[in-house]
Order: structure tokens, then C-alpha cells, then sequence
């Protein structure tokens, strides 16, 4: 009798001693679930090969903080930033082929002359595209196409997601986009040595990574899975290129090539406050327009990251309402256009400076 209650009474122990366990092993289940869970995609994206791309992605993260960030760093050191923009936008102007080939393409003749008329402004007045003054004297836009976006608008499918070695997230369709866009790119006949190409290609992206270094590290850090992340972030936003949204931004011009916005009909925080009563007129940049106003977050999220607080513009077009996503820029014109210099350095490109009224807070 004693010997079995002495049993019981190890069995007992155990089990006490199991609980603690059992409930960490509960827990991690759960986790496991949660994180299965969180993962899960907003949007759905084919990535059979994810193992191999988780990989590649691991490899660019590497080649980033080991090579890529310290040679940057010491190219920011050298010449000041005004001087790295310029040299950004000289490379822009020279991929004007690319972009006049795919307007054609798509049938968009009106932006094909745009492209043609900024590479003369640019590469005349701009000295050899240094400057933009087609953008800020002219008020001529770049329409930014490209040849994955000329698929896409034929009705080609993007395929399975790809994370390709050094340059980063794509998918099948605008693999063969960016093979098709180098036979017209003005870089790769610049040297008939294929060393020498690759120094040219190598020298823009240092140039480009000097002009953005730390926003890689805020989206990791903002990321609870950075590939997860990368791989929606680049979905959204190439399936936003291919659907066309500047078409709609269009709209809203008055037909001289100026961006004429009417004043928003409410403005808001990006937070999704609520409306109030409007009072002066202020200056913002806005950096993207919208039908929805969950398609805007990515781009809320990265002007948060850098700093800024975006704030949200309804605007009304006969039957329909569209969002614009903008940026607080002072009281002056000149004021609006140093900030929206910062956010082009910071990657925003499709930036309008507007004036309207602003809510009272």
C-alpha cells in the first residue's frame, strides 16, 4: 500500500512537473499558428520556388550591408547630395528609349512625345539631364513605363514571384521585361566590353543606394517577415504600374499637361480621423493618388518610417472619388518643392506639389 501510494505520489510530481511544458508546447502551437496566420498574404502571389528565393533574398540582404551600403557610404562622403541626385536624374534621362518605345507600345502617343520632348529639354537645358527642368519649368511628367508593364497591359499574367541575385524581387513577367528593356538601354553600348558595362550598371546603383541608405533598414526592421514583406510590397506595387492608375491621375488635368487638382472635398490624417472644418491654404506634395484608401498604406507606412505624417485628400470627379496621399510643405512654394526634392531623393517619384486648404488640428 505504501509503495503504491508512493507512486501516486512520483506520478504526481511528474505531472506537475509536465505542465509547464505541455502549456510551452500549447503556446507554441499557437504561435505557429499565429505566425502561419500573419504570413498569410494579403494578396495572391505564386512563389513556388520560395526556399530557393528565400535564399537569393538572403544573398542581396548580404551583398547590401557587406558591399553595396560601405561603398555608398564613402561615395555619399565624396560628393554632396545635390550633386548624386543630379548624376540619378542624368541616368534617368538616358533610359528615355525605354519609355518611349513602351508608350508606343501601349498606344500611348501623347507620353511617348512627352518623353521625347523632356530628353531634349533635359539633355539641352538640363545640361546632359543634371537637371529636370522639363519637370519643374515645363510641367512635363515622366510617364515611367516599362516593358513588364507593356505585358501586363496586353493582358500577360506576372507569373510566379522571382528573387533574383543583385537585383531583387520580380516574377516572370518582368524578368523578361528587364531582358527586353536592356537591348534599349543607352548604358549597354556605351562600352563594347561587357566589364565596362557591368562598372556603368554598378556605378548607378551605388549612385542610387547612396541617395536612399537607411530605408532599407526601416522597411527590415518595420517587417516582422522582411521576405513576406518585400514580396507584397513589390506585388502591390508592380500590379498598381500594370492597372494604370496615372491614366486615372490624368483625368484630373485641365489638358495642358499641368496637374490641376480641385481642392480636396475633405482632408484627413492617414490615420483615418475624422474630417473638420477646413481653414487656410497651405502647400503639400503628394505623392500618390488612389481609389481606395487601403491601396495607400504601403506608401503611408514608408513616408511614416522616414519621418513624415502623411496626411489623406478626398477628391470628388463627377460620379466617382479618388484619394491623394500628400505631404505637409509649408506655406511657400519654395518651401513645398525642397520638400518634394527630399521625397524624390527618397524615392518617391510621381510627386505633385498642390495648394489647398488644411484641417484645422
Amino acid at each position: 500500500m505504501r509503495k503504491r501510494s508512493l507512486k501516486l505520489f512520483y506520478a504526481f510530481l511528474l505531472l506537475v512537473c509536465l505542465i509547464p511544458i505541455i502549456a510551452q508546447a500549447a503556446s507554441d502551437v499557437d504561435f505557429a499558428d499565429d505566425l502561419a496566420q500573419y504570413n498569410e498574404p494579403d494578396v495572391k502571389i505564386s512563389d513556388p520556388l520560395e526556399p530557393f528565393n528565400r535564399v537569393i533574398f538572403q544573398f542581396n540582404d548580404k551583398v547590401y550591408f557587406y558591399f553595396m551600403k560601405p561603398v555608398a557610404k564613402t561615395w555619399s562622403y565624396v560628393l554632396p547630395q545635390e550633386v548624386r541626385a543630379s548624376i540619378w536624374s542624368a541616368f534617368q534621362n538616358l533610359l528615355m528609349p525605354v519609355r518611349v518605345v513602351n508608350d508606343l507600345l501601349q498606344g500611348r502617343f501623347s507620353e511617348s512625345g512627352i518623353e521625347i520632348s523632356r530628353f531634349v529639354i533635359n539633355s539641352t537645358v538640363g545640361v546632359a539631364g543634371l537637371g529636370d527642368p522639363a519637370k519643374y519649368v515645363f510641367k512635363l511628367e515622366s510617364s515611367d513605363e516599362d516593358l513588364g508593364q507593356t505585358f501586363g497591359a496586353y493582358g500577360a499574367g506576372e507569373g510566379m514571384y522571382l528573387c533574383l541575385p543583385f537585383l531583387g524581387p520580380s516574377n516572370i513577367r518582368d524578368t523578361l521585361g528587364i531582358a527586353g528593356d536592356s537591348f534599349l538601354d543607352p548604358l549597354n553600348y556605351m562600352t563594347f566590353d561587357w566589364k565596362g558595362t557591368l562598372a556603368i550598371h554598378a556605378g548607378k546603383r551605388i549612385n542610387y543606394t547612396s541617395l536612399n541608405i537607411g530605408e532599407y533598414e526601416q522597411f527590415k526592421d518595420a517587417a516582422f517577415d522582411p521576405y513576406i514583406a518585400m514580396r507584397e510590397f513589390y506585388t502591390k506595387y508592380r500590379r498598381k504600374k500594370v492597372s494604370n492608375r496615372m491614366s486615372h491621375r490624368r483625368e484630373a488635368n485641365n489638358g495642358s499637361g499641368v496637374k490641376r487638382l480641385a481642392g480636396p472635398k475633405t482632408i484627413q490624417k492617414a490615420d483615418g480621423c475624422s474630417s473638420e472644418q477646413v481653414d487656410t491654404k497651405h502647400y503639400f506634395v503628394q505623392v500618390g493618388a488612389f481609389f481606395d484608401r487601403d491601396s495607400m498604406n504601403d506608401l503611408s507606412l514608408k513616408l511614416s518610417a522616414l519621418g513624415e505624417k502623411p496626411v489623406v485628400a478626398m477628391y470628388q470627379r463627377d460620379n466617382y472619388e479618388f484619394y491623394g496621399l500628400q505631404v505637409s510643405a509649408g506655406l511657400t512654394f519654395e518651401a513645398a518643392k525642397r520638400v518634394e526634392k527630399k521625397l524624390i531623393i527618397d524615392g518617391f517619384t510621381e510627386t505633385t506639389v498642390l495648394k489647398h486648404a488644411v484641417i484645422s488640428i
